[in-house]
């Protein structure tokens, strides 16, 4: 096997060269379509690139000859690209289209795009010199049939004694299928080394032809390697990594049952993915986020409305790129069970909110392990005025306590004397000698607030809180009053609720859990701090307001359809 490249002193195309590659590859085919591609010199997209335009052959009627000339013809110009796959002798040829894998047909062998580390690519981690990537290939179960040297990278195939005759869905998934595990399996080889290669073993794949010209490089893509082995698919399947064929995913849920996702390719373009090849269900470009050396190691399926990541052999649907994308998940955890939890709420979160959806945060998959976390009633019940919980002691129940409501101090008291029976209960409902009622967080924020108020609105001498000029207050004792005012010491006094007093309020009014996905179990939490923000920036109807009367001599305060009796009335320096 050879081991160098060497680059001619003025890269010239080679017909000859493209014409032997082609029959050496493709054997004694006599149907189906051969693609060639390349850029349009003569027109100039918006982004400043120029279009792909198409040439299709026709096997039963056109020879290798003619290919291998116009191949060179344009190569003299641009970049010349052709399918691996041949494409199907009962589609309709497109000059505007390049391979694609809804209208793959017969497939020559394994192959893939290795690049090297000093062609112009982004990835670092690639192999450093031709030696050291031929030594890897050499480690291979298989040994490479041929091997192209594309002047900033190789293609090594492995070809099959017979073609692979795709002629129906389930033929087309099969080879999809297998070729994804050959993928995959280089992927592994090279991270084993180090690199980081794309995972370019695609059925759409283009690559370039040997006799043509590397503009990129000025050099002409030669032959390095050829042999007689051929094989047959099964002679791989002892050493390709074994992955789990693609499901069948419904544009409407996008899999694993979610409903309401925006489009995959909205989302993809939302992010800057910008697509270089297309076919009927498939584009791909390169990764929005972490780019890609080839341009080619991201795709979408438009019609599963999944992607692909080729370099780590991840992806989803697209609440997983939105995850990826936002920073919420890593690419390479871009895999089933990869997206939950934390993750998954605040995916749904940016994804609604960036989109335009009403993504449901409780589904079927998640249903039965947070039915209680996210229940919208929140499991706080009430008993009259006063909320208990459910299966818990009444009012009555609660020491020194009647039919009146028993004070802070009684409710703390009570609350130790029932800490010892209630050693062994863990979770909501299990204290049965703690009245306050349970109230459980979730990412339901409105119920969650509405019960905030009220069970601080049922606190023993309640209410406590008040609301006036639209901000919370309570009412205070041994305030320093402001230097304008003389009044006796220890005049009760209007001071504006804090953020750390409302939470104590709220800790004493009730108890509150938080499911752990780790445990399976309720655990003790505080209030959330949204909520008691939400509070203190909200207008609310729940809590009372203060008006002021006010008289020649002194000012009273009330709330409104009710006079506070209790509140002594203050005089004012005038």
């Amino acid at each position: 096997m050879a081991s160098h490249y060497t680059a001619p002193t003025a890269a010239v195309p080679d017909a000859e060269a493209v014409q032997s590659f082609f029959e050496l590859l493709y054997g004694g085919a006599h149907d189906g379509y051969l693609v060639l591609s390349c850029p349009d010199p003569m027109q100039l997209l918006a982004d400043g690139k120029h279009p792909w335009v198409s040439r299709w052959y026709d096997l039963a009627q056109q020879p290798w000859s003619l290919m291998a000339q116009e191949a060179c013809n344009a190569s003299a110009k641009a970049d010349v690209y052709y399918g691996v796959v041949l494409q199907s002798p009962n589609c309709t040829p497109h000059r505007g289209k390049r391979s694609q894998t809804a209208t793959a047909y017969s497939v020559p062998g394994f192959y893939a795009d290795l690049d090297l580390a000093y062609g112009k690519h982004q990835a670092s981690a690639l192999p450093q010199s031709d030696e050291e990537l031929l030594d890897f290939l050499h480690t291979f179960p298989t040994i490479p049939s041929l091997i192209v040297h594309s002047g900033g990278g190789m293609y090594p195939f492995w070809l099959f004694e017979q073609p692979l005759l795709i002629t129906n869905p389930e033929e087309l998934r099969a080879a999809r299928h297998l070729c994804e595990r050959f993928g995959r399996t280089l992927l592994q080889l090279g991270k084993q080394r180090g690199w980081s290669f794309d995972n370019v073993s695609d059925l759409p794949r283009t690559l370039r032809p040997p006799g043509t010209i590397n503009h990129k490089y000025d050099k002409l893509v030669q032959l390095l390697h050829e042999s007689g082995l051929r094989y047959n698919p099964g002679d791989f399947t002892d050493w390709l990594v074994d992955t789990p064929p693609r499901p069948t995913r419904s544009p409407e849920t996008g899999g694993e049952g979610i409903s309401g996702l925006p489009d995959i390719k909205a989302v993809a373009e939302h992010y800057g993915a910008n697509f270089t090849k297309e076919s009927q269900d498939e584009l791909t470009g390169a990764h929005p986020i972490h780019g890609s050396a080839t341009g080619g190691n991201f795709s979408i399926n438009t019609t599963d409305q999944v992607w692909h990541c080729w370099r780590h052999g991840t992806g989803g649907n697209a609440l997983h790129l939105v995850a990826v994308c936002e920073d919420l998940l890593q690419c390479e955890d871009a895999k089933s069970g990869g997206l939950r939890g934390k993750r998954f709420v605040k995916a749904v979160e940016h994804t609604n909110q960036i989109f335009g959806t009403s993504i449901p945060l409780r589904q079927p998959r998640w249903r039965a392990a947070q039915e209680t976390a996210e229940d919208d009633q929140t499991h706080a019940h009430s008993n009259g005025h006063r909320p208990y919980t459910t299966g818990g002691p009444q009012a009555q129940d609660v020491p020194g306590t009647g039919d009146e409501n028993p004070s802070v101090d009684d409710l703390l008291q009570y609350m130790d004397m029932g800490a010892a029976s209630d050693a062994n209960a863990h979770g909501p409902g299990q204290h049965p000698h703690d009245p306050r009622p349970d109230i459980i967080v979730s990412t339901h924020m409105t119920p969650i607030i509405d019960k905030t108020q009220e069970v601080i609105m049922a606190l023993p001498h309640a209410p406590v809180v008040y609301q006036r000029a639209r901000h919370l207050c309570i009412i205070a004792r041994g305030v320093k009053p402001p230097q304008w005012l003389s009044r006796p010491k220890d005049m009760p006094v209007i001071v504006e609720a804090t953020k750390a007093h409302l939470m104590e309020l709220a800790s004493k009014a009730a108890k509150w859990w938080k499911f752990d996905k780790r445990t399976q179990s309720h655990e003790p939490a505080l209030p959330p701090a949204w909520a008691i923000e939400a509070l203190l920036s909200t207008w609310t109807k729940v809590l009372p307001q203060f008006t002021l009367l006010e008289n020649q001599s002194c000012i009273s305060f009330q709330t409104v359809g009710e006079s506070l009796g209790r509140v002594p009335i203050f005089p004012v320096n005038r």
